[in-house]
């Protein structure tokens, strides 16, 4: 049975070791630190720890794993300013997904106003399908998830949208 890696969206695909051969170099370009070979040293280690903790009992990780792996490859292998450019990608790329999700959220929830599928607008007698009630529906859903995310504390956060 081939390998298989869970994806952000829950996608199940195939274990790519050059993936992670390609990410690493990559990184290892970006601070001039480390060749080709070392980056193969450093998949194949992971690859190694991979087999053993998930391949071989059947289970599947999922794709932050096996980057948190490589993260603690390259500290523990000499590699830290490498370490350090890979964080950084990483967490440009989190950003990257988070404005993309958030133009969709934002495209999502005009369209549930529009098509007049969204509970709060129906149950609001302060709101009504207007240019007016669009501006209040997403100004208010905005400042909702802001509060959410933002300025509660996580569990209070999680409580409310786990119901």
């Amino acid at each position: 049975m081939e390998p298989l890696v869970r994806k952000r969206s829950g996608e199940l695909v195939p274990f790519s070791r050059m993936r992670m051969v390609n990410a690493v170099f990559k990184a290892m370009k970006a601070v001039g630190i480390g060749t080709k070979e070392d980056a193969e040293k450093i998949a194949d280690a992971v690859a190694v720890q991979l087999y053993r903790s998930y391949f071989k009992r059947g289970d599947i990780p999922h794709v932050e794993t096996i980057q948190d792996m490589i993260e603690k490859a390259l500290m523990e292998r000499g590699f830290p300013e490498v370490a350090k450019a890979y964080i950084l990608y990483r967490e440009k790329r989190r950003q990257a997904r988070e404005i993309s999700q958030a133009l969709v959220d934002g495209i999502n929830l005009i369209e549930e106003y529009l098509e007049q599928e969204d509970w709060r607008v129906r149950e609001n007698s302060n709101m009504n399908y207007s240019l007016q009630g669009l501006n209040f529906h997403v100004s208010s859903s905005i400042v909702a998830r802001y509060w959410l995310e933002k300025l509660y504390p996580e569990e209070v956060a999680r409580a409310h949208k786990e119901g």
